[in-house]
């Protein structure tokens, strides 16, 4: 095995198969990378493109067919993190279940790919992501029920339907993209069940890979965001929200019993809720302000900008801090500083109280949606609050001290159950106190923020 090990540290030429059959690995996709991209409905193009290659490989079997370099560490316990490659390897593992049903093949595919129960490619993001590659590895599937079918929903539909399939992980991305791309494998390799033996052939596999095990590396976000995607880093917010998703799995005291979702029948946890909700709700409320803040096409940066506001303000009515620690830490004049997660918890800044704040607030700006301008809407038309022209301020990080505290002490007011006449009215009283204020520094902004706290 130590030959083995010295041979993937020199970037061996293998096949997806042989990490399992010949290196006895399991592979993890961290918690840090982003969700299963090549499934996405609007990835389609990339999808396609990427299958027709494979098929184009299979159909010619011509062996060692390299998709480039796969990076990664490989742990004490044989377990392999891909820091580079988790979409192909996804893909890859999505096309050995599929070609192994058609020929026939599934209790060898399943010999080699699970240990026990559990299979041994798995995602670490999501809890249902990992028990949905169990299930499907494990149960036999019915080729018979697609096999001459050419709906575009032909596997998705009757994987669906299975009885081990919980209703509850429609809802995670990962898994939405996978069956989507299993639906898109049947149309492109329906009919192809030699196809297996070629992928799996142990001397001349005809698709491989530079295999490099960068064990003498740590995990690091550094080297991750340098290595993923060839060389195309996550955004901030990418890894942010990882690694914000660990702090709040993290802690020990209990949630609020509030915290429902459509899915399930009992209350769930805060992390369960924010892993969700962070990438359905709240983010439809952002996505048509795409852009406010930069030209990506994202809505990463607004939502930053965003969180780096609510943070800013909530930790700055703690009792007893410093004015100035409060302006070195979140302020650059009247900007809010982009920090990483790693300065915001150095900080001691992400208490699961504020966190409680935030997921509130997010649930505030998402409660009535669906809605055009993307935020739900408190108030009429009026003088004294706009609610998007300030919100839009606030993602594009451009309102001045004044605006921030109107922000502030309109959803104050919101979350307090404030509405119609009364929450006009208190906006009238907060227009008056700050329309003839001048804010200039944090010095005169922040004790204006309790003022303005309902």
């Amino acid at each position: 095995m130590n030959n083995l090990m010295d041979n993937l540290q020199q970037g061996q030429r293998l096949s997806f198969i042989q990490l399992f059959r010949d290196y006895d690995l399991s592979i993890e996709i961290p918690i840090i990378q982003r969700d299963y991209a090549q499934g996405r409905q609007q990835a389609k193009e990339v999808r396609e493109t990427f299958l027709l290659a494979l098929f184009n490989y299979l159909e010619s079997n011509r062996p060692f067919n390299d998709l480039d370099f796969v990076y990664g560490s490989i742990g004490k316990s044989q377990k392999f993190i891909p820091l580079d490659g988790q979409q192909r390897l996804t893909t890859l593992f999505l096309l050995h279940w599929y070609l192994a049903v058609s020929a026939d093949e599934q209790q060898e595919f399943r010999n080699v790919i699970c240990r026990g129960e559990l299979s041994r490619f798995t995602y670490e993001t999501r809890s249902s992501s990992r028990e949905f590659c169990d299930a499907l590895v494990t149960h036999q599937f019915n080729y018979g029920l697609i096999k001459d079918s050419t709906s575009e929903k032909a596997i998705s539909v009757v994987l669906q339907d299975q009885p081990w399939f919980f209703m509850s992980w429609c809802f995670d991305p990962t898994i939405q993209a996978m069956l989507n791309m299993l639906d898109a494998i049947h149309l492109k390799f329906r009919g192809f069940p030699e196809f297996y033996q070629r992928l799996t052939a142990p001397d001349s596999p005809v698709i491989t890979f530079r295999f490099l095990n960068l064990e003498e590396f740590s995990l690091t976000d550094d080297l991750y965001i340098k290595m993923n995607a060839r060389g195309k880093p996550l955004t901030p917010f990418e890894n942010f929200k990882a690694k914000l998703e660990q702090k709040i799995q993290g802690f020990l005291e209990p949630w609020p019993s509030s915290y429902k979702l459509s899915f399930k029948t009992e209350p769930v946890s805060g992390y369960d809720y924010f892993i969700h909700k962070i990438d359905n709700e709240w983010a439809d409320v952002f996505w048509p302000f795409r852009n406010t803040a930069s030209v990506d096409n994202t809505f990463d940066d607004e939502l930053m900008n965003f969180i780096g506001l609510f943070i800013s303000q909530y930790f700055s009515l703690r009792p007893g801090l410093e004015i100035s620690k409060i302006k070195s830490l979140f302020f650059e004049d009247s900007k809010i500083k982009r920090l990483s997660f790693d300065e915001y918890d150095k900080a001691d800044v992400l208490s699961q109280s504020l966190l409680i704040k935030l997921i509130e607030m997010f649930d505030l700006i998402s409660a009535q949606l669906p809605q055009q301008s993307g935020i739900t809407r408190y108030l009429p038309d009026n003088p004294y609050y706009q609610e998007i022209d300030i919100f839009k301020k606030v993602l594009s990080n451009s309102s001045n001290y004044t605006e921030k505290l109107r922000f502030f002490a309109f959803y104050s007011a919101v979350a307090n159950g404030k509405r119609d006449k009364e929450l006009v009215e208190w906006m009238r009283v907060v227009f008056n106190l700050t329309e003839h204020t001048i804010f200039n520094d944090i010095k005169e902004y922040q004790p204006a923020l309790n003022n303005c706290s309902v």
